[in-house]
């Protein structure tokens, strides 16, 4: 990577982390065209669940973006042994992350939603099952960060190709999955 031209340099890392942001952009999206077809309140319980997932992101982005920089200035600094240390400290760092999503999880999604659904309790309902499942499973979408940074650091940008499509995605799965058992077939409280 030291030895090319700029614009170059600046297509092979910029396409690959603009089309990473953008697939991880669209997920509450997509959410809302598939969550809109079950309810009206299922959709508001998805709304309210954004700012929460945006935090997750933020923390998530901050981490791998710190990453990239290190890892930028190590390879070319030559200096192997930094790089595999901020890559350990940054798996840290999304591991300490994601333990703290999951206990502001346990402590607050419940009475976030009790403010916000606005005493329905249908809303309440859902954006708890689905903010939760979000939660215990955003150590995944943590992963495909730092490992999308890593890539795009290290100049082997076109394999963040396919973490960008396919880990979010293994993730969706599982949320539909875990998610459609309950918004799918009605609430059941």
């Amino acid at each position: 990577m030291g030895t090319e031209k700029i614009s170059r340099l600046v297509l092979m890392t910029g396409i690959p982390l603009m089309l990473s942001l953008l697939i991880n952009s669209l997920y509450n999206f997509v959410d809302s065209i598939f969550v809109s077809r079950v309810s009206e309140d299922a959709l508001t319980a998805l709304s309210l669940s954004a700012p929460a997932q945006i935090l997750v992101s933020a923390l998530g982005l901050g981490n791998a973006v710190g990453l990239n920089a290190v890892i930028s200035k190590a390879l070319g600094e030559k200096r192997p042994d930094k790089v595999r240390k901020a890559a350990d400290a940054s798996i840290f760092i999304a591991l300490c992350a994601w333990i703290l999503i999951v206990i502001l999880c346990v402590l607050f999604v419940r009475p976030y939603f009790n403010w916000q659904s606005g005493g329905n309790e249908v809303i309440a309902k859902y954006g708890r099952d689905y903010l939760t499942v979000c939660m215990l499973f955003a150590f995944g979408q943590m992963g495909q960060w730092v490992f999308d940074r890593f890539v795009i650091a290290s100049g082997r940008s076109t394999l963040s190709y396919g973490s960008a499509l396919y880990l979010p995605n293994a993730q969706g799965y599982r949320l539909l999955y875990s998610c459609g058992k309950g918004l799918l077939t009605g609430y059941d409280g």
